[in-house]
């Protein structure tokens, strides 16, 4: 078992996570933000 392709493989999810949950907010931050005019 090789930690470190077990720790790049967390980081990678992590940054897929955090991408994804960044796009999810400007998504809706956008879609808020045009129907409040």
């Amino acid at each position: 078992m090789d930690l470190r392709v077990g720790g790049a493989n967390a980081i990678g999810a992590t940054r897929r996570l955090a991408r994804a949950s960044a796009i999810r907010w400007t998504v809706t931050a956008f879609l808020a933000g045009r129907s409040s005019i």
